[in-house]
């Protein structure tokens, strides 16, 4: 009798067992499932900072060559430009009146 007992008791801990483990990995899977739902969402905004910036730096180029081109500012005018708006870097006014560019 004591056997059958613990016969018993052996299978329900087995099929508790396996029944955690089974909620143990739908839960794993539906975290898997948010993250790589997440990820797509990070690479696609990751894909769009990425093209911005590309015309951030080709609105920059442009401009230049137009200040370059009319003559409003010269490649001294540009560099200081340039160095107001790095990070750490100590301002230092253009040339000329005030802090104009011509």
């Amino acid at each position: 009798m004591a056997s059958l007992v613990l016969a018993l008791f052996s299978a329900a801990a087995c099929l508790a067992a396996v029944l955690e483990s089974g909620r143990a990995r739908r839960a794993a899977e539906a975290r898997a499932r948010q993250l790589e739902a997440r990820l797509v969402e990070l690479s696609g905004r990751v894909e769009m900072a990425e093209q911005n910036t590309a015309d951030a730096v080709i609105q920059a180029e442009v401009a230049t060559s137009v200040l370059l081109e009319k003559g409003l500012a010269d490649e001294r005018d540009l560099e200081a430009a340039r160095r107001r708006f790095q990070p750490g870097e100590p301002p230092e006014p253009a040339h000329g009146t005030g802090n104009s560019l011509h």
